[in-house]
């Protein structure tokens, strides 16, 4: 495969990178609806498995994680799949909150789900950049 074949099937770099990236939030939604589903109706539980899901798919993939975020990728309108794959994971996420807080309204949901979502990426992030040495492992003790 010579260096230019990739963009016969696609229109620029920034395509390209935007297809993969739409790969990666569908296999992420998989996981996490997995993981919604191994934690049952509790939605305690279900959110700790989606929790889980997420750190843990981007710890396996973490390139691919990277270029699921990457800023010249953002366009809605131009990457309109990508970005309509990468909502199906929130989805998932406020209807497993809204099982907990069914009488909440639509926004407070969204900002819950929006909450949990950016703890999961931080801290998704800081394990991939190693930082992780500051986060304390549940093996040690704390003195």
């Amino acid at each position: 495969m010579t260096t230019g074949a990739a963009y016969h099937h696609f229109e620029d770099r920034s395509h390209l990178l935007a297809a993969l990236a739409e790969a990666g939030f569908v296999e992420l939604s998989a996981k996490l609806a997995a993981g919604a589903e191994t934690g049952g109706k509790v939605p305690g539980r279900a959110i700790r498995s989606m929790v889980l899901a997420y750190v843990n798919f981007a710890r396996a993939n973490p390139v691919r994680y990277g270029l699921m975020y990457l800023p010249e990728i953002e366009d809605r309108k131009r990457f309109a799949t990508l970005h309509a794959a990468a909502w199906k994971g929130m989805e998932q996420l406020v209807a497993s909150i809204s099982r907990g807080v069914p009488d909440a309204p639509p926004p407070e949901l969204l900002a819950r789900a929006a909450g949990v979502w950016a703890a999961c990426h931080g801290f998704a992030s800081l394990l991939i950049v190693a930082c992780s040495r500051t986060v304390p492992s549940s093996r040690r003790r704390a003195r």
